[in-house]
C-alpha cells in the first residue's frame, strides 16, 4: 500500500491489501497483471483516475480525477455458480450506496449497473483472466458534481444525491463490507432473493438488442433476466436490454 494513500487495509476479507495508484490506464488491467503475480484474494486495485476505463462491450467510463471510486477487486474463490458473480457484485454495490441515501430508490440494473431513480452512479465489470481468479471491475460516482456529454443513462453521484462530499475511505470501506457480505450470500445461496428485491424494471416493458420486446419478470437461478414475449418467456443472459415502452424512447440503455 502506497504510504500516502487514503484507503487502509483491512484484516481480512476484500481490501485486505492494496495498490493506491494515481493514475492507470485500467484497474482491471493492473488486477490482471497483479494476478500473474500471485495476488491473493481480496487484493485491491484502486486508483485516483484511470486513462482508459472500460466497461461492457468496450465502452468507455469517464470520471474526474480523484473524486470517485475507480477499482479492481480480486476473487479467488470456488464459487457454486461463477454466473451469478456479477450479480452477486452488483448486488454489494447497491447495498453499500444505499446505505448512504436512506429512503432512496436504489437499484440494480441487470446485470451491471446501479442507478437512483434511473440515474447511473455505478458501473461493473467482471472479468476472468483464468480458471477460478476473477476481477470485479467497479466504478463508482462519489464526488464528481458534474458530467459531460452521455449516452448511456444520465449519470449521478453520491454528492448529487445527497448535497454532500463524501469520504472516499468510508466509501471504499463500506463496499468492501457488501462484497464480502455478498461472496457469503453467493456461497450459501442466498443472494438471488434479495437481489430480486432490488431489480429495477421488473414487470415493465422492456426492449432486447435483438429486437424483441417483452415484459420484465425478473431473474431465474442462473441469473438470466427473465422476459415475457408475445412468443414465450425467454431467459437472457448477455446483451443490452433497454427499460423502455416497446416502440417508444430508451428510458436508459444497459450497459
Amino acid at each position: 500500500m502506497s504510504g500516502s494513500s487514503i484507503f487502509i487495509e483491512r484484516s481480512s476479507g476484500c481490501g485486505r491489501i492494496i495498490r493506491h495508484v494515481a493514475e492507470t490506464t485500467s484497474t482491471n488491467t493492473d488486477a490482471r497483471s497483479w494476478v500473474s503475480e500471485d495476488a491473493p484474494h481480496g487484493a485491491v486495485v484502486v486508483a485516483d483516475h484511470q486513462t482508459a476505463g472500460r466497461g461492457r462491450f468496450a465502452r468507455t467510463w469517464e470520471s474526474a480525477p480523484g473524486q470517485n471510486l475507480l477499482l479492481t477487486v480480486i476473487v479467488r474463490h470456488s464459487l457454486p455458480r461463477p454466473a451469478l458473480l456479477p450479480l452477486a457484485i452488483g448486488w454489494a454495490v447497491r447495498k453499500s450506496v444505499a446505505s448512504f441515501l436512506p429512503g432512496s430508490t436504489v437499484q440494480v440494473k441487470w446485470p451491471n449497473d446501479v442507478r437512483i431513480d434511473r440515474r447511473k452512479i455505478a458501473g461493473i465489470l467482471v472479468e476472468s483472466p483464468d480458471r477460478g481468479v476473477f476481477l470485479a471491475g467497479i466504478g463508482l460516482n462519489v464526488n464528481q458534481d458534474s458530467f459531460g456529454a452521455f449516452s448511456d443513462g444520465i449519470p449521478t453521484s453520491l454528492l448529487l444525491e445527497t448535497g454532500q462530499r463524501m469520504d472516499r475511505a468510508e466509501v471504499f470501506d463500506r463496499l468492501m463490507t457488501a462484497l464480502d457480505e455478498a461472496l457469503v450470500r453467493l456461497a450459501n445461496g442466498s443472494l438471488l432473493d434479495t437481489y430480486r428485491e432490488h431489480l429495477e424494471g421488473r414487470l415493465e416493458p422492456v426492449r432486447l438488442q435483438d429486437g424483441r420486446s417483452g415484459i420484465l419478470e425478473g431473474v431465474d437461478q442462473s441469473g438470466g433476466l427473465i422476459v415475457q414475449t408475445d412468443i414465450g418467456t425467454i431467459v437472457v443472459h448477455s446483451g443490452d436490454v433497454s427499460l423502455r415502452p416497446p416502440g417508444g424512447r430508451d428510458a436508459a440503455r444497459h450497459s
